[in-house]
């Protein structure tokens, strides 16, 4: 068997010695195992040294066995005093990680000697299968977004307490032909293959440093591939079950190799000349502006409230004049006109309603009826004269005969 080896730290560990990928080969019984250490944790390199070392010994494809080999790790890991930075602010930032323990993934694999290959993994590495056909089998993960959505690692304090938090073990096991080949990856650099398998092809066949560099570093450029710990393990013929120093393979960064510090930001351009301003007066201007902007929102509070009672008092007036309008028609409408008082005391009733040729007739059989009244007076009048120049003529009547009858009382 023949391995090729690929290593790339992230910028911020500046130096190979910091990446916290780490890798083991164990080349009398075929083991192979690397553990991604988490940056947030503790000192998660050493706990992935730790995992892949042990394993590489004592190689447990069993879920149960291999929970208890890093239980144990973990025990011996949180017992040991940690040694911490020389200044006070970074050393209790570490104290409270190392509470929190220390979190690496992990992915372990044995190549039998009838061609059959165990593995075991814990997290989101993953392991390509190439099939000399063309076709890659992709394990445990299928596509970028279920190895992103993963929530399994190895975390120290969870193991090494009483009760004990276990993660979730995957294990498989796969028949392989003498000509295929093994890719192992961890967890950006699988992504980025998850998404582009055709240049898993590409970066296998690699053979320099600087070669493997400039890629890396343009896939950063572009955005493809997270700037993370890069660790990718090449294992070929397989038909050879041994594998001697000769056969390994090391592509990783020299001796001395740091990626440079960032550009520092520009300096900020130097003010106007004539115009110096100090931190008193900067401090003294933003307190003035402060006592500006409390007043105008005095103002505005005070504005607020003057037009609420602004237009309450409208409503108010407009209210009152409503009420006073539909009074006076009130009024108005039960008040007699002068010339129906007149018609009411003659006894004729006028309708109110009635149009004005209406009561312009009226006005004519009023006067028709007056009239009326004036003829049947004078009528009676009349009568009445006539009676009485009867009655005068009936008593002239008997005078005259009272003297024929008694003459002699004349003479």
């Amino acid at each position: 068997m023949k391995s090729k080896i690929f290593q790339l730290q992230k910028k911020s560990s500046k130096t190979f010695e910091l990446i916290q990928d780490k890798i083991q080969i164990e080349s009398k019984n075929l083991v192979c195992a690397i553990a991604d250490g988490s940056t947030q944790s503790f000192r998660s390199e050493i706990w992935a040294h730790l995992l892949v070392s042990e394993f590489c010994m004592n190689p447990q494809f069993n879920k149960e066995l291999f929970l208890d080999l890093v239980c144990d790790l973990a025990k011996k890991l949180q017992s040991v005093d940690p040694r911490l930075s020389e200044s006070a602010a970074i050393a209790s930032l570490e104290k409270s990680k190392f509470k929190k323990g220390s979190t690496s993934t992990f992915l372990g694999v044995k190549l039998e000697v009838d061609g059959r290959l165990r593995i075991l993994g814990v997290g989101d590495c993953n392991l390509f299968v190439l099939k000399e056909s063309g076709k890659i089998i992709s394990i445990p993960y299928q596509n970028a977004s279920e190895l992103s959505s993963n929530q399994s690692f190895l975390n120290s304090v969870n193991l090494s307490g009483d009760e004990r938090v276990l993660p979730k073990v995957f294990v498989h096991e796969i028949l392989l032909d003498e000509k295929d080949e093994i890719v192992i990856c961890s967890d950006a650099i699988a992504k980025y293959l998850l998404k582009n398998i055709s240049e898993v092809g590409e970066i296998i066949h690699l053979n320099s440093f600087e070669s493997f560099l400039n890629k890396i570093q343009r896939l950063w450029t572009e955005n493809k591939l997270e700037e993370d710990d890069i660790t990718l393990i090449y294992l070929n013929d397989l038909a050879n079950k041994k594998l001697d120093i000769g056969d390994v393979i090391q592509i990783v960064p020299p001796s001395g190799f740091e990626f440079p510090d960032p550009p520092k930001p520009p300096p900020p351009p130097p003010p106007p000349k004539g115009i110096f301003i100090n931190i008193m007066d900067l401090e003294t201007i933003m307190y003035n502006f402060g006592c500006i902007q409390r007043d105008f929102d005095t103002i505005k509070r005070k504005q607020n409230n003057l037009q609420r009672l602004l237009t309450v008092l409208i409503t108010l007036i407009l209210v009152i004049a409503s009420s006073f309008f539909f009074l006076q028609l009130k009024e108005n409408d039960e008040k007699p006109k002068d010339g129906e008082t007149h018609l009411k005391s003659q006894g004729i009733i006028v309708d109110e309603k009635s149009t004005s040729s209406d009561s312009s007739l009226k006005k004519k059989s009023t006067a028709k009826t007056e009239i009326g009244k004036q003829g049947k007076g004078s009528n009676k009048a009349h009568k009445k004269s006539n009676i009485t120049n009867d009655t005068n003529s009936s008593s002239n009547k008997e005078t005259k005969n009272s003297e024929t009858l008694d003459p002699e009382k004349k003479e």
